[in-house]
């Protein structure tokens, strides 16, 4: 009985010593070093530094009426600007339009949103037709959210 015990009190100590060293290695592994391997640094720079900038012209045609439609400066501003005074409609439609409904508006309110919307779905189709591959509307963060 007495050697027994001692037998089971010796594996219990070196399966706890077994663990222990375990745990040891395992810490000195996942440790981080104070510093930064300079070799790593330079390349995770060298990576950022390279990466080409994202342009949404990439996924657009080569050529075609739509994607000159949507590249064109004139179109960027003119929509800018749509952006801009639609933004104050809002702030002018709040105030002054009473209506629930935009049948019931005043026609100038309707006129508005009509216009706002015919120009709105105009860009966005512009810019859908622009894209080679129409998936490729997925990586474009504007597009997804004009969608």
């Amino acid at each position: 009985r007495h050697a027994s015990t001692d037998s089971h009190s010796t594996i219990s100590r070196s399966s706890t010593q077994t663990l222990d060293h375990r745990h040891k290695t395992l810490k000195r592994t996942n440790q981080k070093t104070l510093f930064v391997d300079p070799d790593a640094m330079k390349e995770k720079i060298r990576m950022a530094a390279t990466k080409p900038e994202y342009n949404v012209a990439n996924f657009y045609k080569e050529e075609g009426v739509w994607q000159a439609i949507a590249l064109n400066p004139l179109f960027e501003k003119f929509t800018m600007a749509v952006i801009c005074f639609n933004t104050i409609w809002i702030w002018v439609d709040t105030d002054l339009n009473n209506a629930d409904l935009l049948k019931d508006a005043p026609e100038v309110f309707q006129i508005m949103e009509h216009f706002f919307c015919a120009f709105f779905l105009f860009e966005w189709t512009c810019r859908w037709n622009a894209f080679t591959h129409k998936l490729s509307g997925l990586r474009d963060r504007w597009f997804v959210f004009d969608s």
